[in-house]
């Protein structure tokens, strides 16, 4: 697998996906790293939005990451959810960081990372 990562440094990441008409979408899925020994964080959670103008957008998704981890190991995680089937044209993912690395981190205080790579958005049946 090959990854291609996108780093913000502490900052929260957006970005806004046109998907140029309306579509039915009910899956939605961002991409994120952990390297804690890289001050590289998961972020708390991860929201996607919905739109059909591109000014107005509804929440369709929200996923917290439960997993503070202090493992050194690299990690990549999928930040992923299904929702009830949805008309939209524009997809809004924001990714909320930490900011700062936790009180327990080697560099404690100092501005954490976030990385992320590739977004999904689809239209799934539902398993049955």
């Amino acid at each position: 697998m090959f990854f291609l990562w996108q780093g913000f440094e502490g900052e929260d990441f957006e970005a806004v996906i046109d998907l140029g008409k309306p579509k039915s979408v009910n899956y939605f899925e961002a991409g994120f790293l952990q390297d804690i020994t890289s001050w590289i964080f998961f972020p708390e959670s991860v929201e996607f939005s919905v739109s059909t103008d591109g000014k107005v957008f509804t929440k369709a998704a929200r996923v917290k990451n439960e997993e503070m981890s202090h493992n050194p190991i690299a990690k990549a995680r999928r930040f992923s959810a299904t929702v009830p089937e949805i008309r939209a044209r524009y997809i809004r993912v924001f990714a909320k960081s930490i900011l700062t690395c936790p009180d327990w981190h080697i560099g404690h205080g100092g501005k954490s990372w976030l990385f992320t790579d590739e977004m999904v958005v689809d239209h799934r049946d539902p398993v049955k």
